[in-house]
């Protein structure tokens, strides 16, 4: 079989994508004080804070689930699948929090629907960033090492973008509303990069092996290569820990 060459269009979309997914779910971070006042506005400020907090905290518990689903997904259904959903969940949930509503204008439901976009932002990211590096990492068969830490790279480019925009956002001359702006605009990317990642292909190693190779469940991975398994785990928890 003739291997394919991996493209930097391909390179660049999926890293788009990354650093998009990462610099919307760092946002809410960065805005946590905004938060407080808007959906916990009836607490002690310091008790707004924490809850706030435990919000952005619930999204990070998530992940784990979303590693067994988009792993899942991207072993029997297909990478690029895998992917474009990711992408289009963290649209929707992002899109979401711009656009909802108040404790003001709506009470204790406020909160509520803040939690559930968090949840599924936290969903979505694990399958993002995951899924995006064994990508690049499948197809390409010169420097993969190089090309799987993009992802980590535009991971971190997403955060300082993230940043930026709130930074602007908390200028004096900007409206209360402001902080709505970059989750908006951010739905609208994601749901973009889900556009533009339909052009996306799966390497033909993967095509071959999920048509013809064995089928490895997350069990059977554990269960036939424990040690491997747990080395795995823990560099990724390792690497992990600043995000």
């Amino acid at each position: 079989m003739t291997k394919e060459v991996l493209s930097k269009k391909e390179i660049f979309i999926t890293t788009l994508g990354t650093l998009i997914e990462w610099a919307e779910y760092i946002l809410y971070g960065y805005m946590a004080t905004l938060f407080s006042q808007y959906y916990f506005p009836n607490d002690n400020p310091t008790v707004g804070l924490i809850k706030t907090y435990g919000v952005f905290a619930a999204g990070y518990m998530m992940r784990p689930l979303g590693v067994i689903l988009f792993g899942y997904l991207g072993y029997f259904v297909g990478r690029r699948h895998a992917l474009m959903l990711a992408m289009l969940l963290m649209g929707i949930a992002t899109m979401g929090i711009g656009l909802l509503p108040t404790f003001e204008q709506i009470g204790t439901l406020a909160p509520f629907l803040l939690l559930m976009c968090r949840l599924i932002q936290g969903l979505a990211l694990s399958g993002e960033y995951n899924g995006a590096a064994i990508f690049l990492i499948e197809k390409d068969h010169r420097t993969p090492c190089f090309t799987g830490s993009l992802v980590a790279s535009s991971a971190a480019f997403g955060m300082v973008v993230g940043g930026l925009a709130t930074y602007i956002i908390s200028l004096p001359m900007m409206p209360a509303w402001a902080y709505r702006i970059p989750f908006l605009l951010g739905g609208l990317s994601c749901l973009f990069a889900f556009w533009v990642r339909q052009n996306l292909h799966d390497s033909k190693e993967f095509v071959q092996a999920k048509k013809f190779g064995p089928k490895l469940t997350l069990i059977n991975m554990i269960t036939q290569h424990p040690f491997a398994f747990l080395r795995v785990w823990m560099i990724a928890g390792f690497t992990a820990v600043f995000v």
